[in-house]
């Protein structure tokens, strides 16, 4: 009885260890996500943040606070004209704008200057022998010196000095955490100088026409993500399961080319693609109020070129894989570490420069990038342009070499 246990874990394991697709979810997958999430909020790894200083004041003060905020580690600070910020902070460029006014620190100085000028009106207040007033009429010099009693010990009345912020609200998680870096700075600057947070205060300004919610950030990733799985994962499902039934080699009898057959898979998938986004936005729209800024007509385009893509990189996948679980495990293996690199989930300036130039590599990114600015920014076709044509090059290097590849047995 014992033996014939053992031979069954035995078997069991033999069985497991010959399947591809269970040894990926086991070990594989496993060790990329912990490896993906290490990268990305790893505890011995801040995050960077591009930000841009505007200094209007050019004075001691000023550049002295510029100098501040260079020294802050999770801020890698660019100074530009005020115009040429702006725009970067619109096309994602920047997280935060901080523009200081022309007067920036006159306030601060002018408030030292009269604390001190009370120090001393106090001082001789208390000790009227070293007023340099002749002796007969230091009587009085006390009496006009002691009458204001509540103003030397109130504090020097200043205006404060107003920091602007201009942030995105596109990059709500990443802005907040900036703006909240900044206040803590001016509140900082505050006790030092004066012991009170009146001199300096921060002035948010928020350059998108309408307010944005954590939503809209996910939407925008999620419709990525489930155009990739589509054209991915149905693709190489259902011909890799056509070929290994051999309903492929059945169809390669018949007078229908190659081209016909990956046509019509490929307006099916696109079909599927664009109800897909309509079910995913009209439930946003209605269930959690998400919101589309831009033109839905470009949201359309971006999908379909998106979808084209990944169809490519299906026929790709399923050219090469002999089998369904193979298939299977081959596209999970790309796919998942693909939604976790482009940002679907998390903004991809959380991962470390090392990682970056592999993000760029992702056809994935460059969805979830050109969806998100029409649907958070507005942003219209030239911003996206750029986006469209990377994905243009991806789309067709998959096709050529999926057209080259394909095998019908």
């Amino acid at each position: 009885m014992i033996k014939t246990f053992l031979k069954l874990i035995k078997t069991n394991f033999k069985m497991t260890f010959r399947n591809k697709q269970a040894i990926a979810w086991t070990f594989v997958m496993p060790v990329i996500l912990m490896i993906l999430f290490g990268l990305a909020f790893g505890k011995e790894r801040t995050i960077s943040m591009k930000v841009a200083v505007i200094d209007n004041a050019k004075s001691t003060f000023s550049k002295e606070f510029v100098k501040g905020l260079k020294k802050i580690d999770v801020f890698r600070v660019s100074e530009g004209k005020k115009a040429t910020e702006i725009k970067a902070l619109k096309n994602g460029d920047r997280l935060a704008v901080i523009v200081l006014p022309g007067d920036f620190g006159n306030n601060a100085q002018a408030y030292i200057k009269a604390s001190i000028g009370k120090a001393k009106a106090a001082s001789l207040t208390r000790h009227p022998e070293r007023s340099a007033v002749p002796a007969g009429r230091q009587e009085g010099s006390r009496d006009s010196l002691a009458s204001p009693q509540n103003d030397l010990q109130s504090e020097p009345k200043v205006g404060a000095s107003e920091i602007q912020v201009y942030y995105d609200e596109a990059n709500r998680t990443m802005a907040q955490t900036a703006k909240m870096i900044m206040n803590q700075l001016v509140s900082s600057m505050n006790q030092k100088v004066a012991k009170s947070p009146k001199l300096f205060k921060v002035k948010e300004k928020n350059i998108s026409a309408k307010k944005l919610s954590t939503i809209d950030f996910y939407v925008a990733g999620i419709i990525a993500m489930f155009t990739m799985q589509g054209g991915v994962m149905q693709v190489i499902m259902i011909l890799v399961g056509y070929r290994e039934q051999g309903i492929l080699r059945r169809l390669k009898a018949t007078p229908m080319s190659t081209t016909q057959y990956l046509g019509s898979q490929i307006l099916v998938r696109i079909l599927i693609a664009l109800l897909q986004l309509a079910l995913l936005l009209g439930i946003a729209i209605v269930a959690f109020g998400a919101q589309v800024a831009g033109s839905i007509w470009l949201l359309t385009a971006l999908v379909i070129e998106g979808s084209l893509v990944f169809i490519a990189l299906g026929f790709t996948l399923a050219s090469f894989a002999r089998t369904n679980q193979t298939a299977m495990a081959l596209a999970q293996l790309i796919t998942l570490p693909m939604m976790f690199l482009a940002g679907v989930f998390f903004p991809t300036d959380t991962f470390p420069q090392l990682v970056q130039p592999l993000i760029k590599a992702i056809p994935l990114n460059y969805l979830a990038d050109g969806l998100r600015l029409v649907m958070m920014r507005g942003s219209g076709f030239s911003a996206i342009s750029y986006d469209m044509f990377i994905l243009a090059i991806f789309g067709t290097v998959f096709f050529l070499v999926s057209v080259k590849a394909f095998r019908w047995e």
